[in-house]
């Protein structure tokens, strides 16, 4: 990989000692010559760097190079079946062509998409193209046929279950949220039916609007770290939930997925829960403002009323 002027010390230390790493002979960057290098994210879970240049034959490069996380977060999937799964996903268009997979590092093609707020759910004048592209991604999804081997591979999420789980991790509570009360509301997740083996599908697990690039072509569906078998009303529940979708919204998503509207209020319980929950664990509650805790404990006083 040939640097140039590249100013990579306006980089984080551990994506320059990375990029270093995978330009040595036989890496991924090898014979590479970068003319930018654009810090994209830096999130709890990975960083991610765009890096445009050309390869050796002169053909141009836009791609997007994730690297492992600074901690010892132990993913879901191992990096064969994760490199798997997101090549099924390429393959509906679901996600940016797969380059480079191996030991937490990955690259994919550039997906040159914008991420949109609740806001720009709320336009009347783009809110039925914006619910269309995300009604055929989850569509597409439904339709995907996992490997045998993959589809074990993936994690089951009860939604009950894992909140449960959640909660019992728990070592302290803010005085603002009450143990007593946040025990109840994992409890009424219980209400939610079981499912049969046709109801259940491949689920992101964590697709709030930071994770989805829209285009005037479509969409990309980001960071699978949690993806896992489940109700799709898993996804449908953090979409409406993060983009604020009414009723009305979300039973067009409902509708394409042949799911059930009735169900809709426990999942969306359900998904602030896992948020909230998550937060509280020991290792992710410095994370948290006590303003954004005390906003999402309303809004899951909100929503249990609601249930």
């Amino acid at each position: 990989m040939s640097e140039g002027s590249l100013a990579l010390n306006a980089l984080p230390l551990a994506c320059v000692k990375q990029i270093h790493r995978l330009s040595q002979v036989g890496g991924p960057l090898a014979d590479i010559q970068l003319s930018q290098v654009l810090l994209l994210t830096q999130g709890v879970s990975h960083q991610s760097v765009r890096l445009i240049g050309i390869n050796c034959a002169g053909d141009g490069i836009d791609w997007v190079l994730r690297l492992p996380p600074k901690s010892q977060v132990t993913p879901w999937l191992s990096d064969d079946n994760e490199a798997a799964l997101l090549r099924q996903l390429a393959q509906r268009g679901l996600y940016p062509e797969l380059i480079y997979s191996h030991g937490g590092v990955l690259i994919s093609a550039f997906f040159a998409g914008i991420h949109l707020s609740p806001q720009d759910f709320a336009l009347s004048a783009n809110r039925a193209g914006y619910l269309q592209h995300l009604a055929d991604a989850l569509a597409q999804l439904n339709l995907i046929s996992l490997p045998p081997a993959l589809y074990a591979a993936l994690p089951k999420l009860n939604l009950a279950k894992r909140c449960q789980q959640l909660y019992q991790s728990v070592l302290v509570f803010p005085g603002n949220i009450c143990s007593a009360s946040l025990h109840a509301m994992v409890g009424k997740l219980e209400l939610l039916p079981a499912f049969a083996p046709t109801e259940l599908t491949l689920c992101h697990g964590d697709l709030h609007r930071h994770n989805i690039l829209f285009s005037e072509q479509g969409l990309a569906l980001l960071d699978w770290e949690y993806a896992s078998i489940g109700n799709r009303l898993i996804d449908i529940a953090a979409l409406a939930e993060d983009l604020q979708l009414s009723d009305a919204q979300a039973a067009v998503l409902i509708a394409r997925c042949g799911c059930h509207m009735s169900q809709l209020a426990l999942y969306r319980l359900g998904y602030r829960l896992l948020e909230l929950l998550w937060y509280l664990q020991p290792e992710n509650v410095a994370s948290a403002s006590d303003q954004l805790l005390a906003q999402q404990w309303q809004r899951l006083i909100q929503l249990d009323q609601v249930c």
